[in-house]
């Protein structure tokens, strides 16, 4: 099943604090750092077996207001224990959305969702949690789809397996951008008008780089002609392409409108101008680096 602009994300488990990452800054830029964490979910006993797309979302604590998603296609069997019954699905909430809709995130706390779902669990520094009668952004906020939404994720394998998941395809990143330090994630469940629901979570780590990834060009209302540099601003098309200014830093066409500039993870570069991928590999002087580092070592 594909999601769509009406595909409604249902949560199944919320992190609060220390994911994907339980550091104070930003983690190690380079690709080749370990990932000592991991986060584990069960797919709940009562989602019927089929398709669905699994989606893995968080929220940033330090640099600027974002919002990221993982998504990958699997397979939900029925395991031999148990049937599941599609009719208890309304129970869990909706996906929370922020800083991408009016509402904003704070910056230095973790967020503590207005609606987590019956399957919570809390990671970080305690001091770090925002009070429980803090708002989860400031704004007026508007849901992902058809529904009001709030943040989840998937639930704990500490639990008995309820079901077998079979990944049909490599996880893809909605969102690229520089590993950040410690987030709020959340996993949800999405349902649409067909048998089977859609389903979100994905790699904590949030990042699918693809030095491979070939880079096709668009043409923009905005007219940027043949420079391949420079921040853009204001309105903008095609939805969801590319801004790569002088392979530093990159802005995407959100909304119909230009996001706030980013800079590049340390030792990367972007391919200069719009496309409808973002197309980044190692910087000349990382692969001279890694040169050395190997003749070195040989």
């Amino acid at each position: 099943m594909q999601p769509s602009k009406d595909t409604v994300w249902q949560v199944i488990k919320s992190f609060e604090g220390g994911c994907p990452a339980n550091v104070d800054g930003n983690l190690d830029g380079d690709a080749s750092t370990p990932d000592p964490y991991q986060f584990n979910f069960t797919i709940p006993a009562d989602f019927s077996a089929g398709n669905y797309t699994l989606a893995w979302t968080w929220f940033n604590r330090v640099g600027a207001r974002e919002m990221y998603m993982n998504c990958a296609p699997i397979t939900v069997m029925d395991s031999a224990a148990q049937k599941r019954s599609v009719a208890k699905r309304s129970s869990y909430p909706d996906l929370f959305v922020a800083n991408i809709n009016g509402c904003t995130t704070t910056e230095g706390v973790d967020i503590r969702f207005p609606n987590p779902g019956d399957v919570i669990e809390y990671d970080g520094e305690a001091s770090r949690l925002a009070a429980t009668d803090a708002a989860a952004c400031t704004g007026v906020s508007t849901a992902w789809g058809s529904s009001s939404a709030t943040a989840a994720a998937s639930v704990s394998s500490t639990t008995t397996t309820a079901a077998k998941i079979t990944a049909t395809a490599p996880v893809v990143a909605v969102e690229t951008s520089a590993a950040t330090s410690s987030v709020d994630n959340s996993a949800a469940i999405t349902t649409a008008a067909a048998p089977a629901a859609t389903m979100t979570a994905g790699h904590p780590n949030g990042h699918q780089q693809n030095a491979a990834t070939t880079t096709s060009t668009t043409t923009a209302s905005s007219a940027i002609g043949t420079a391949l540099s420079g921040v853009l601003s204001g309105a903008c098309s095609p939805e969801g392409s590319w801004w790569c200014n002088a392979g530093t830093s990159f802005q995407r066409c959100a909304n119909g409108v230009w996001t706030p500039s980013q800079d590049m993870a340390p030792g990367t570069v972007c391919t200069a101008g719009q496309s409808s991928d973002l197309t980044i590999s190692l910087s000349k002087s990382r692969r001279d680096e890694q040169r050395m580092r190997r003749r070195q070592v040989a």
